[in-house]
């Protein structure tokens, strides 16, 4: 079994590459380790990876909205931005702050 580290760098992945995450049966573990998740924070990022990679967009507008307040972002994503790159956006700054938690920086 892989560190939590580790698995959390695939979750983000899974959220990348929602295609390949599911044509490799990923989601089913993506889900229990989101759901095991004890850090508010690391749950909201990983509930973002797991909308991203499930592709659903009714899902990513309800948790883009739970999780920007949860950050330090200065600016407010355009209304008129795709939420897929609202998302992605968003996970990218929260994934920096939990790796360098989990990495120990």
């Amino acid at each position: 079994e892989e560190c939590e580290a580790v698995r959390f760098a695939l979750a983000l992945l899974a959220g990348v590459c929602p295609t390949a995450a599911r044509s490799t049966g990923v989601l089913g573990a993506l889900r229990g380790f989101t759901n095991a998740a004890p850090d508010p924070h690391r749950a909201a990022t990983l509930r973002l990876a797991l909308a991203l990679a499930e592709d659903d967009t009714s899902a990513l507008t309800t948790v883009v909205a739970e999780t920007t307040p949860l950050t330090d972002l200065d600016e407010v994503p355009s209304p008129y931005a795709p939420i897929r790159g609202v998302a992605l956006n968003l996970l990218k700054h929260m994934a920096e702050k939990e790796l360098s938690l989990l990495m120990g920086d």
